[in-house]
């Protein structure tokens, strides 16, 4: 290994090392409290996407009654 791979791979260490760092000193809540907020989210999302597809299928529906009539 030549001295500019040495640096190359010290360098990618350290900035890894930092950004790893960073990122935990950064966190916005520990893990357990992201989690649940995570759950929430989906599940809200979820009840949503429910809504949405229940919305497109009245309004399916409705376009073939219109067709057939």
């Amino acid at each position: 290994m030549n001295d500019w791979s040495k640096g190359l791979l010290f360098g990618i260490l350290v900035g890894f090392a930092a950004g790893a760092a960073v990122g935990l000193l950064y966190a916005p809540e520990k893990g357990r409290r992201t989690r649940r907020q995570l759950v929430k989210r989906a599940e809200r999302l979820s009840a949503r996407a429910s809504d949405v597809i229940e919305s497109a299928e009245d309004l399916i529906e409705a376009g073939r009654k219109k067709i057939a009539s």
